[in-house]
């Protein structure tokens, strides 16, 4: 693979000419790179200045040298994606540029390969208590509830496969913020500890609804400063972290399969849903709308924050 690899890079170096060939920029790595940048790399001093800005160690040379590979075939991969115009949204290289996605995604759904339970549920939630329209009245071109700062900033849920703890928490901060004109960062760490008795498995999987259910019986959550995340399933400690802020009464089923409906319930508020992450595209998006099949296989839980047209395309802001 690492000579395969490293030959692709002499072609595209003589493409460019000799004066140009392994021309090294050490920020280089950081943009949204196309063949162009990855034939101006060095790719030794790039691995150098990339495993530094993110602090990586590695057990042993071996473990270094077969990180390296995955990482060359990682950018090759990046580069050929930005060079295609077709593709609509741009890649980036970030810290996971050294896993394989297999391994990608066990990093971040946890042990079962999916954040989401088995259960599996083709179908959006809608947090805070509101009701969907009963009629297809007119609603907005766009929406943008980040851009009106009822959203919190995005979250790390790191080696823990917590997915639907985050989206929960999202999906009520912001209908509460909505609702009351207060924003308040709620505690994931509450819901992957406390919830098991309502269905979630703590960092191996869960449900929204049934973290909502949770935060219903409750009267809300603990702030994440008061119970601040681990990224892993620890013992309960709702009885001591607190006031509960944000309570719900209820959650609704947006209609499956209706993207009308997900877009009036977008209109009233943020959405939890879950989407197949397992994809190349999820693990370096940077930039633009993607485009293509979303796929079925339903196994992270996001946020959908709004919705919208860019250049004649619709999208939903995830």
């Amino acid at each position: 693979m690492l000579k395969g690899v490293l030959a692709f890079v002499a072609v595209i170096g003589s493409v460019l000419g000799s004066q140009e060939r392994y021309t090294y920029n050490g920020e280089l790595w950081k943009r949204e790179i196309d063949l162009v940048d990855y034939g101006k790399m060095d790719l030794m001093k790039t691995w150098s200045d990339w495993i530094q800005y993110f602090g990586k160690e590695y057990s042993s040379v071996e473990e270094e040298y077969k990180r390296f590979g995955i990482f060359l075939e990682n950018l090759q991969k990046i580069a050929l994606w930005n060079t295609d115009s077709s593709n609509g949204a741009s890649l980036r290289p970030n810290q996971f540029t050294d896993l394989t996605n297999e391994e990608f995604v066990q990093y971040v759904h946890g042990k079962n390969g999916r954040c989401i339970s088995e259960v599996n549920r083709p179908r959006f939630i809608i947090g805070g208590g509101h009701k969907l329209p009963t009629s297809r009245n007119k609603i907005p071109d766009s929406v943008d509830w980040e851009a009106a700062g009822k959203v919190t900033p995005v979250k790390n849920q790191g080696n823990c496969g917590s997915c639907w703890s985050f989206s929960t928490t999202g999906s009520i901060e912001c209908n509460y913020a909505i609702a009351n004109n207060e924003l308040n960062s709620l505690s994931e760490q509450q819901l992957i500890d406390c919830s098991q008795a309502e269905g979630n498995e703590g960092c191996n999987g869960g449900e929204m609804d049934d973290a909502f259910k949770y935060v219903i019986e409750t009267g809300g959550l603990c702030t994440e400063e008061a119970y601040p995340y681990i990224a892993a399933t620890g013992k309960c400690k709702d009885s001591s972290c607190g006031p509960f802020y944000d309570p719900i009464v209820n959650y609704t089923n947006v209609r499956k399969q209706d993207e009308q409906a997900l877009e009036e319930a977008t209109a009233l508020g943020c959405v939890s849903v879950a989407i197949e992450a397992n994809q190349f595209a999820f693990q370096y998006y940077s930039s633009g709308v993607l485009t293509g099949e979303c796929g079925t296989n339903l196994d992270h839980g996001v946020l959908v924050v709004g919705y919208g047209t860019e250049d004649g395309q619709d999208y939903w802001k995830v």
